[in-house]
């Protein structure tokens, strides 16, 4: 069964083992290869013992996007004169260009019950970031410096300018400029993250279609005394990780997720003579491995990849088709469109590349302390879990005992806010001799704006009590016997995320991504046989 124009059925050649080529009369989001059974064509029932498909589809995906930034504005300032409130300003352009080709190997079992498997090829796979600009007009640093349109050095939030570090080090109050990753200084150039590529993860699924009523139909004419054929598929999925987990490194080059996904599908559809519409829902539930989705304990909220769920629906337009036993042919135009809910959770985002090759990474604690060598990095620290502990419960992060000189590492990974996507696709399917289909599509997706960095502080898991009851300026500890008391402690081990910064994930620091727009397309054959 293939799951879309640009999906999972790919390419397909085995001489020599399939008698027929079976007649397809469901849409292709609900059809199913099957064996052990007959076909009727003109009335005359054909055996077909055995079918199987090789499809492979090269696709590219182009993705671009803006990424904005909270800022706290007081009342009184230019932009908020009349009270304080939070601001978002534009940081940077994102892009992401993929190109694979996607392979797929589909075994019939027995009637109506599919086996398939899916290897995708990744040839490149490269992120890369660059300052917001202004559409292509004229920067306003010196007409309007409170809103000049435009992000350089001078600016940044990402990559402020030495002189300005420098500043900030010296004023004595909280130092909060901070350096997380280098972008280029000349004019529209992209820091461009590693070029990707290799076998990615593996897929295994298999698809059943207990209800197909083109059975019924013996009769010379395939729509006799019936308006409609309906058929309803069921499907399993598994994503293993099989191929090598990405890294927040520029010498790493995987593709690999790190996850185990588990998927779910129904699709039904009914053919009404040149016209096949057709629904489908999809779930998917990915299970990090502990590869690069730590589990540090504490309060820590999310681990791995959120869930998400489809809803697809479309049509199918077959305007031609022909269909005997020595030679079928027909030509299908797929229109659909769908709707995605991403769930909440931790993932590889569009700063992952780009943290991986920050020149913060490997410094010390000493070095990005306030005074130290490198105070711009000292974000790096506020992450807990960057600062490598072996055991994150039993240690704080400025015990005396915690070595200065220990090497910081950030994985990279960033919380996400759940957000939905939109999106709509056309397809054209050719079939033009009896074993071989050509098929190419494009599809355009909007993803919603949501926050890039959304960790939460950590969980309420327990209260406090005060350490001298007769003497409250003592002050409180933790105590497990304690009521929640509807806040997270810092100081609390068992309540703190140790994947919560601060920097960028309190409310006014947030990343934000905007105008996310995903362009596919796609070209491919399906040898059938």
């Amino acid at each position: 069964m293939a799951r879309g124009f640009h999906g999972r059925r790919w390419l397909a050649i085995l001489p020599g083992l399939l008698l027929v080529c079976s007649s397809v009369q469901a849409a292709e989001i609900t059809d199913v290869i099957d064996a052990a059974d007959e076909d009727v064509y003109d009335g005359k029932i054909v055996e077909d013992l055995f079918d199987f498909h090789i499809e492979p589809t090269f696709k590219q995906t182009y993705e671009q996007a803006k990424i904005t930034r909270e800022a706290n504005c007081t009342g009184g300032a230019d932009r908020c004169q009349n009270e304080d409130t939070i601001l978002i300003n534009k940081e940077l352009r994102y892009q992401r260009v993929v190109n694979e080709l996607d392979l797929e190997f589909e075994l019939s079992i027995y009637k109506d019950l599919e086996f398939h498997v899916l290897l995708p090829i990744i040839f490149s796979d490269t992120t890369s970031l660059k300052y917001a600009k202004n559409a292509g007009k004229a920067c306003e640093f010196d007409i309007d410096p409170y809103n000049p349109k435009c992000v350089d050095e001078t600016n940044s939030t990402v990559d402020p300018s030495d002189n300005r570090i420098v500043a900030d080090a010296g004023d004595g109050n909280d130092f909060t400029t901070y350096r997380y990753f280098d972008v280029p200084d000349e004019n529209d150039k992209w820091l461009d993250g590693p070029g990707r590529g290799g076998l990615g993860d593996l897929t295994f699924g298999i698809d059943w279609s207990p209800f197909n009523d083109q059975r019924d139909q013996l009769h010379e004419d395939p729509w006799f005394r019936n308006n409609g054929r309906s058929t309803l598929t069921l499907g399993f999925d598994y994503t293993a990780p099989t191929a090598a987990v990405m890294k927040a490194d520029p010498k790493n080059e995987n593709v690999g997720r790190g996850v185990h996904e588990l998927g779910l599908h129904v699709a039904t559809s009914r053919r009404f003579n040149y016209v096949d519409p057709y629904m489908q829902f999809s779930f998917a539930l990915p299970i990090p491995t502990d590869s690069i989705f730590k589990d540090y304990g504490g309060g820590q909220e999310r681990v791995g990849p959120g869930p998400s769920g489809d809803l697809t629906f479309g049509i199918e337009i077959v305007p031609w088709e022909q269909a005997n036993a020595d030679f079928q042919q027909k030509f299908i135009i797929d229109l659909r469109g769908h709707f995605t809910y991403v769930g909440e959770g931790r993932d590889f985002g569009p700063f992952f590349d780009a943290l991986g090759s920050s020149a913060c990474q490997s410094k010390t604690l000493a070095e990005v302390q306030p005074g130290g060598a490198s105070p711009e990095c000292g974000w790096l620290a506020e992450k807990w879990s960057n600062a490598g502990f072996e055991n994150l419960r039993a240690i704080d992060q400025y015990s005396a005992s915690y070595d200065p000189n220990h090497t910081l590492k950030d994985d990279g990974l960033t919380s996400y806010e759940g957000y939905g996507r939109f999106g709509a696709s056309l397809g054209f399917n050719i079939q033009p001799i009896q074993y071989v289909q050509i098929r190419a599509g494009l599809g355009l997706d909007h993803n919603q704006e949501h926050f890039l960095t959304f960790g939460k502080a950590g969980t309420d898991v327990r209260g406090r009590v005060d350490i001298e009851q007769n003497n409250p300026s003592a002050g409180s500890e933790p105590n497990d016997s304690a009521a929640k008391d509807g806040t997270v402690s810092f100081d609390d081990i068992k309540e703190r995320n140790p994947v919560y910064n601060p920097t960028y994930d309190s409310v006014g620091s947030r990343f934000r991504i905007e105008e996310w727009t995903v362009f596919t397309w796609n070209v491919g054959l399906a040898f059938q046989f």
